[in-house]
């Protein structure tokens, strides 16, 4: 029997998981952007913003760290591949407001 799976077109397969990740959890999660996962509430500008980085092979492996308490963002890069260095900055526009540390 052949395998079945569910990818609509490997184009496009991760921005539709995080886009079905953030629909899921749109309570906790929101996408900016086409692959950057934030929380969906920010945390106060007085707190350390963390972020990470990383492929999409597991999602949401990295991105199901973001939330209230945990991470701020999560920058997703293709299957099994990391994102970019430009993509590394896009979140710091986000959450991180001038005068708040970050760690990437």
């Amino acid at each position: 029997m052949a395998m079945k799976k569910f990818i609509n077109d490997p184009a496009n397969l991760t921005s539709e998981l995080l886009e079905g990740y953030v629909q899921a959890y749109g309570n906790k999660v929101a996408l900016k952007g086409e692959k950057l996962v934030v929380r969906a509430k920010p945390k106060d500008k007085s707190k350390v913003a963390i972020v990470t980085l990383g492929g999409a092979g597991h999602e949401p492996a990295l991105s199901g760290f973001v939330g209230e308490g945990m991470l701020d963002a999560s920058v997703v890069g293709d299957i099994f591949a990391a994102p970019g260095p430009p993509a590394a900055f896009e979140p710091r526009k986000l959450v991180n407001p001038p005068g708040r540390e970050m760690f990437v």
